[in-house]
């Protein structure tokens, strides 16, 4: 609200309420896998063993990168849509391609907030998704500010950086 302007910007990351939650009877974490289907995984790559009635420009062999909760899971065999599935280019690796939806999460995130060359944008959350928010934001000529509530989660290269900066 203040760019532009000679004024401080500040930001304060209020406190967080944790809760621990104890082990089951048997001594085992708690976890909500049960509950939600034992589905993990949201970003897949493999070759397309079968394609649906209607889609004609994806077909078996095809090499192809997949994404969504709940679809493109962790396993030998998935079943994906194809507004879900893309295919990968010549020459890229299947691990690479295989990380397409965490960029795309990253890279939807900066679409949405409509970031601009030289804006100075905070990054809250710096997790892997918020690392490569940083990376392509720097990449786009803005000045990043990372901030995570885990000291351990912040990079050195950016408290350094802004370190220089300031």
């Amino acid at each position: 609200a203040n760019a532009g302007t000679k004024e401080k910007s500040s930001f304060h990351l209020g406190p967080a309420r944790v809760v621990m939650t104890p082990p089951t009877k048997d001594g085992l974490p708690q976890s909500e896998l049960g509950d939600q289907g034992w589905h993990v995984g949201y970003s897949a790559a493999g070759e397309v063993m079968d394609v649906g009635d209607g889609v004609s420009d994806i077909t078996v062999g095809d090499v192809v990168a997949c994404a969504g909760a709940g679809k493109a899971n962790h396993a030998d065999f998935i079943v994906v849509p194809r507004n879900l599935v893309c295919r990968v280019p010549a020459g890229c690796e299947m691990k690479l391609a295989a990380t397409t939806t965490v960029g795309a999460i990253a890279l939807q995130g900066i679409r949405r907030a409509a970031c601009q060359l030289g804006e100075t944008i905070a990054v809250i959350g710096l997790g892997l998704i918020g690392q490569i928010t940083a990376q392509m934001l720097r990449a786009n000529g803005c000045r990043v500010l990372g901030m995570d509530s885990d000291p351990v989660c912040v990079p050195v290269y950016y408290v350094s950086k802004l370190a220089r900066d300031n």
